[in-house]
């Protein structure tokens, strides 16, 4: 029954400490891309009804930025990381059909952001700063290497 099913979910939600605004539940950032000439949103032809790129970072991974001591350049390399997914998105626009899986994607979006904020005319960021988002990427990987979802290990990030 989904019913009671969305019940016990709500409920285990409830009970974790800070209920419904447990840092763990926004502990994600995520690049969306544009359905602007990309077909329909939720089946609408309506041009205002398409949704543009956008960029989310939770609560949860600025929380543990902070707590983790990487709160002056950290935050930077994760926008700069999801932006790197925008860059993807128009390769792919570009050259349709070429694909890649997570782990590429997500160490793909790891290089840009470092070369971006590393850069001259991007970040500008120095040496100190650079070590931050190399801690921020290792602290992110994961060790799940058999998951489509995937975004490599703490040590290839």
């Amino acid at each position: 029954d989904v019913l009671a099913f969305a019940t016990k979910v709500q409920q285990l939600i409830a009970n974790l400490p800070q209920g419904y605004n447990n840092p763990l539940l926004t502990m994600n950032a995520i690049a969306t891309r544009s359905t602007y000439n990309h077909g329909t949103f939720n089946g609408h032809d309506d041009p205002s009804r398409r949704v543009k790129d956008s960029i989310i970072i939770g609560d949860g991974v600025l929380q543990f930025l902070y707590e983790s001591g990487l709160q002056s350049s950290g935050p930077d390399f994760v926008h700069a990381h999801e932006f790197g997914h925008h860059l993807q998105f128009r390769i792919e626009d570009l050259a349709p059909g070429s694909s890649y899986d997570d782990r590429r994607k997500e160490l793909m979006a790891d290089a840009i952001s470092g070369y971006f904020l590393a850069h001259d005319e991007g970040g500008d960021m120095m040496a100190n700063d650079i070590g931050i988002f190399d801690e921020t990427a290792f602290s992110t990987g994961d060790c799940s290497v058999t998951s489509k979802d995937h975004h490599g290990t703490p040590k290839q990030r």
